[in-house]
């Protein structure tokens, strides 16, 4: 195994802000990305570069006046399977990601009203 000399992020996607931002300003941008693919390039010394793809799920940017948050442009359902999925890592369960996906789809059919019993506004 060779040993990894950089990890590199490179971030994809965009995202629709609801207004617009000031040329010249500082701002800091808080992102949510999902971990999309690695890739490994061989350096021919022994070593590696590791690049991680992560594509834009959504941001916050902040400058000393205020927050500007990012439109979500996600369907209900893509965000569920996303937080299936962080729990199935969360939790170590060892199954095929879409097996413990349709098991949990199964799990939230069948307790959908103590589920909004529970969490009810």
């Amino acid at each position: 195994m060779k040993d990894v000399n950089s990890n590199i992020l490179r971030i994809v996607g965009s995202a629709e802000i609801p207004e617009g931002l000031e040329f010249g300003n500082d701002y800091k941008i808080l992102l949510d990305c999902s971990i999309t693919s690695i890739r490994d390039k061989d350096n021919e010394d022994g070593t590696i570069d590791r690049t991680f793809a992560a594509r834009l799920l959504n941001a916050s940017i902040n400058d000393s006046k205020k927050s500007i948050m990012t439109k979500d442009k996600h369907r209900e359902s893509q965000k569920t399977r996303g937080s299936i999925y962080h729990l199935q890592a969360e939790i170590g369960d060892q199954r095929e990601e879409e097996e413990f996906y349709v098991y949990m789809q199964k799990m939230i059919r069948a307790n959908i009203g103590e589920i909004y019993e529970r969490y009810k506004s």
